[in-house]
């Protein structure tokens, strides 16, 4: 009688379970073939069948590239693109159709999520209220009279980027423009951000936090473009994401020890910044 009872709960709980799971997947059908009827709408080149539009894209590189400009040529407001069977991207190619996007709090999509475990639930990554209020508290930080002071950080950063391409044209050298710009604006933001010189422009992409802002930005790409990485416990199981992480924590201990340093230099000069109006009163504190 026990042994009967034990395989009766046994069979109910996996007819249970079934009916549960089916349920599901007949909901994320429905769901799947709603949205791809609304995608159908919206223009785009031919998709394989399985790897959608990813062979289009099979490396980051700069036919990848050359592919991305040809698109958005062919398409002036916005194309679609499929990564895989079951994911689907609206790139939107022209200031109007960007418009409405950026003045909503709409929630991103569901690629966006491989940017979090680096970026954070920050201005980016939020939505709804949360997304109101990052952006109330950034907005005053960007007032004209606020960021003047910081021309002459950035004129500084961009006379050694200068000189370094002008040290390649004296030399009558090729070089890659896209590592020297980047050096640039990391250099700007750490400097005008958080008052943090890496002396990452003259040292290049040898720089520590520099090379683990380039892996975690090749490793998101890569995570684009194949469709098993994208699924978190896979992802975290391979090399590539054991990786990710180790870059991840890297990259957010240089912030935090940052922000700690920056914290306590404006708690000492908070009655003077406060009586400037140069930060509100809860950003000093550290709380909000």
């Amino acid at each position: 009688m026990e042994a009967f009872s034990t395989s009766a709960i046994f069979a109910i709980g996996t007819i249970i379970i079934s009916i549960y799971c089916s349920l599901k997947l007949v909901a994320y059908i429905y769901r799947f073939r709603t949205r791809s009827a609304i995608l159908k709408e919206f223009p785009s080149d031919p998709p394989h069948w399985f790897w959608g539009h990813l062979l289009y894209f099979p490396v980051p590189d700069d036919t990848c590239l050359k592919t991305i400009r040809e698109r958005t040529a062919r398409y002036n407001d916005f194309c679609l693109s499929w990564f895989g069977p079951l994911l689907a991207d609206v790139s939107l190619t022209s200031p109007e159709s960007v418009k409405p996007v950026l003045k909503s709090s709409m929630p991103k999509a569901k690629l966006y999520h491989l940017l979090k475990p680096w970026l954070g639930d920050g201005l980016l990554l939020s939505k709804g209220e949360k997304w109101a209020r990052n952006r109330r508290l950034l907005t005053p930080a960007f007032h004209f009279e606020i960021l003047k002071p910081y021309l002459i950080i950035k004129n500084t950063a961009a006379d050694i980027c200068c000189s370094k391409i002008n040290k390649f044209a004296t030399e009558d050298e090729y070089f890659e423009v896209f590592s020297v710009i980047t050096m640039f604006t990391l250099d700007v933001i750490l400097k005008c951000a958080f008052s943090y010189d890496t002396n990452c422009q003259e040292l290049g992409t040898g720089h520590p936090y520099a090379q683990a802002v380039h892996e975690l930005s090749r490793t998101i790409t890569l995570r684009f473009l194949k469709p098993w990485l994208q699924f978190d416990w896979l992802f975290n199981l391979t090399k590539l994401g054991k990786d990710f992480k180790k870059h991840c924590d890297y990259v957010h201990n240089v912030a935090e020890e940052i922000i700690s340093k920056m914290r306590k230099v404006l708690q000492k000069k908070a009655p003077k910044l406060q009586s400037q109006h140069r930060f509100p009163r809860h950003l000093v504190n550290g709380k909000g």
